[in-house]
């Protein structure tokens, strides 16, 4: 899970599409390509000192020309997307991470169902266009409170797959979801996904999948203490019962990348040995936790565990 170097982009465009999101239109000042990437992935963006964030990428997937992010202004938020909205304008100069990607289409026969609400619509729109290339047969439905809410709304209404497209309106009514989906892509805040995952709960598990923008609140601070040994620097460090991991790590001088804090976006994940880690995250599969952890949402059940750092 090595990552690569960061790319130079500038903004190129930006624009409205609700009241509270914006869409970042980013490209290389030199009009090269950006590094390819798949519907579903995200980059993490350098917009200030001290402030990285993921998001995203909401563009089509065959044209590297330049990347699209969609971001709504979080009042309430850590402070990543007020910045972005108050300092990244057009013609700025970012830093971003080489796309990765947690949310990927599968490329198996039958239905594709991608079901968002609000903000949650942006990897969905990166997939839509990537089905659409490839002939599969796939519905959006963007789920949004009114008319004023809806992202890229002269693209859902009017675009090449408009047809594959269904708005739903919460001020309208319920939800309907179609009940012959192969797979089910699924976006959003937590209580709606839930309802969604209730609806195709018949589904085998491998067949839903789902991106968290925010995680459900979980607790990285043990009853007991326990030893972290640092493979790479031969260090040993005690976290004290209560304590985060990360925050053992950092007293101690340990520079830990962090994006989300919130083991959504995959940025500290490292690769452990022995020990019994305690996963929280929401970005590792099953298989990834037999050798990696997300440093910021993890605990320990045991003495001790073994991080590659």
């Amino acid at each position: 899970m090595s990552k690569a170097a960061d790319v130079q982009v500038f903004v190129q465009h930006r624009y409205a599409l609700t009241p509270a999101i914006d869409c970042w239109r980013l490209a290389r000042r030199d009009g090269a390509p950006l590094p390819p990437f798949s519907a579903g992935a995200h980059v993490e963006v350098q917009i200030a000192p001290g402030v990285r964030r993921a998001y995203s990428l909401c563009s089509d997937p065959a044209h590297t020309g330049f990347y699209e992010i969609a971001v709504k202004h979080e009042v309430d938020g850590r402070g990543g997307s007020r910045a972005l909205h108050q300092l990244v304008h057009i013609n700025s100069d970012l830093s971003i991470g080489a796309p990765r990607n947690l949310f990927a289409l599968t490329h198996e026969p039958g239905l594709h169902v991608l079901v968002g609400a609000g903000v949650g619509l942006t990897p969905l729109i990166a997939m839509a266009h990537s089905l659409h290339h490839s002939g599969a047969a796939f519905q959006l439905i963007a789920r949004v409170r009114q008319r004023e809410d809806l992202l890229f709304a002269p693209l859902l209404e009017q675009g090449p797959w408009h047809d594959c497209v269904t708005v739903s309106y919460s001020s309208q009514g319920a939800l309907e979801l179609p009940d012959n989906a192969a797979h089910v892509y699924c976006c959003g805040p937590d209580g709606f996904m839930q309802a969604v995952k209730a609806h195709y709960s018949a589904l085998p598990d491998a067949h839903w999948h789902q991106e968290h923008f925010s995680a459900s609140a979980v607790s990285t601070g043990g009853e007991h203490g326990y030893r972290l040994l640092l493979s790479a620097s031969g260090r040993e460090i005690e976290v004290a019962a209560g304590q985060r991991l990360i925050d053992a790590l950092r007293v101690n001088g340990v520079a830990c990348e962090t994006v989300c804090e919130q083991g959504v976006c995959g940025s500290c994940v490292v690769g452990w040995q022995d020990g019994r880690p305690r996963h929280q995250d929401e970005c590792l599969t099953d298989e990834d936790r037999q050798s990696y952890v997300a440093l910021c949402c993890a605990g320990c059940d045991s003495d001790s565990l073994t991080l590659e750092l």
